[in-house]
């Protein structure tokens, strides 16, 4: 259950996430045709709803580690005066042989994502996979 309004996205492991899928899918609680994007990157891993808690997984968690995260504590920030700044374009069948025709560039920036509320997140290790 959500409370203080942390950990409100929990990424585990495939195998931890299995076993939280087939107890909520006996509970008829997954909606397998209904996966969202999570972010303009297209993060297509499914997810279950609990409460206002999104459960997803990750191939890099470990099999024993789950990630109790709240989103609204991160921000992400670029320094001002470096802001995009755009090099010239490059016109490919111009400066490869044999080079495709379209144009490419660099954007550059300096950003960093920090956490406002670093008490809100939280690293469990050691959790076990459930047997639904």
């Amino acid at each position: 259950k959500l409370r203080a309004n942390a950990g409100r996205l929990i990424i585990t492991s495939p195998a931890l996430y299995e076993g939280l899928a087939n107890a909520a899918d006996l509970r008829n609680q997954i909606n397998s045709n209904a996966v969202r994007e999570f972010a303009e990157t297209g993060f297509k891993n499914p997810y279950i709803v609990v409460d206002d808690m999104i459960i997803t997984w990750d191939h890099d968690c470990t099999a024993t580690e789950l990630y109790m995260l709240t989103p609204e504590s991160w921000v992400f920030e670029i320094q001002a005066g470096s802001n995009f700044n755009v090099e010239p374009w490059t016109e490919k069948w111009r400066s490869e042989e044999g080079g495709d025709y379209y144009r490419w560039t660099q954007i550059h920036t300096k950003s960093r994502l920090i956490c406002r509320e670093p008490w809100l997140q939280h690293k469990v290790v050691g959790a076990v996979a459930l047997n639904a």
